[in-house]
């Protein structure tokens, strides 16, 4: 009873047609955004570095007046250690975007028969091992771990690792 039933009524083929489009609509948005870090990346780290100049700034006084509400003398050690530990997340966060644009820069532009490799390469492995389509998939960490790669290949368009992938999945899947 706990077989998996695999039925061939419209409602099955439906369902399996919105999972691939789904996948398809992700990896399209995937892509748009690349495209959109690629035009104004930089733009958008250096607008983020500008307001986090202004935080930076903001914070001070705010220390500043604190010391001066409690009748304490402003130590510059202090504040400064004080503002670099409240700025930390914020840094980090520029440094982020600094690398989402400069790799959106890198990336590369796909031909159009590649994009209809990649289609059809995701597709054969969704068919074969897509959690919702096989539910033994998340029972097994190697169809898991290979399924989260494929979708990652898939979203970045990387055409040699879903190949690669399709000759893993296919050489563990006669194995098992």
């Amino acid at each position: 009873m706990t077989e998996l039933i695999k039925s061939t009524d419209a409602s099955y083929i439906l369902y399996e047609e919105l999972i691939l489009k789904k996948e398809n609509l992700r990896r399209e948005a995937t892509q748009f955004y690349v495209d959109y870090m690629r035009l104004f990346g930089d733009q958008l780290a250096e607008v983020f570095r500008k307001k986090i100049e202004c935080i930076r700034k903001k914070k001070m006084i705010a220390f500043c007046q604190r010391c001066v509400n409690q009748g304490k003398t402003i130590n510059a050690v202090e504040l400064y250690s004080h503002i670099d530990a409240e700025m930390a997340e914020y840094e980090a966060e520029l440094n982020r975007m600094k690398e989402e644009a400069k790799a959106a820069q890198n990336a590369k532009i796909i031909s159009r028969e590649d994009v209809r490799k990649i289609r059809e390469i995701y597709y054969r492995l969704a068919r074969k091992i897509h959690p919702d389509m096989r539910p033994e998939t998340s029972n097994d960490p190697k169809l898991l771990e290979y399924w989260n790669r494929i979708v990652n290949a898939y979203r970045y368009n990387c055409l040699e690792k879903l190949q690669e992938l399709e000759v893993l999945v296919n050489a563990y899947l006669s194995d098992n």
